[in-house]
């Protein structure tokens, strides 16, 4: 049975998983970080299916930098978590297929968001 593969790119949420892990069955964190220039350098070779990436970790061009991250890792799931943003950004990033959420996330919020797919991988 394949599990879903999640990296995250954010300070907060990977502390609430671990915390919570039973929560988030049949899902794998394969990265967790602050740096989305560390994440650039192992999307291709890990290939998540989920990204969960921090508005304020993507730099001055946020969408643009989500959608290289996307595209580099193959993502079928992308959320972008905030808690401010412009509403240009926030367009801007539904129109390219990511999933603004605003902040705090909590794992029972990340779960509803993966349900989908993680019923696709467990059967």
């Amino acid at each position: 049975m394949e599990r879903l593969t999640v990296a995250i790119l954010d300070d907060q949420l990977p502390i609430k998983l671990a915390r919570e892990a039973g929560e988030l069955e049949g899902v794998d964190v394969v990265w967790s970080g602050q740096s989305a220039d560390a994440m650039i350098d192992v999307l291709p070779q890990l290939r998540p299916k989920v990204l969960v990436l921090q508005l304020e970790h993507l730099g001055h061009n946020p969408v643009t930098r989500a959608q290289l991250l996307a595209k580099l890792a193959q993502a079928e799931v992308t959320l972008v978590t905030y808690a401010f943003a412009r509403r240009d950004v926030l367009d801007a990033m539904r129109h390219e297929s990511l999933q603004p959420v605003r902040i705090p996330l909590s794992v029972q919020t990340l779960r509803t968001h993966l349900t989908g797919l993680v019923v696709r991988t467990l059967t």
